[in-house]
């Protein structure tokens, strides 16, 4: 009867899960860094 578009999401999925990420990781840089507009690498030190 009703088909269900699966594919569609698949096809979606890793689209967006790329720019959730780079959201996400703006989002945390922002949000750790200094007044002056630097931050201290979490990886680095």
């Amino acid at each position: 009867m009703w088909k269900k578009k699966t594919t569609d999401l698949k096809k979606k999925s890793p689209n967006l899960k790329n720019k959730l990420d780079t959201v996400f990781s703006r989002f945390i840089r922002l949000r750790d860094a200094r007044k002056d507009g630097t931050f201290q690498c979490i990886s680095c030190g």
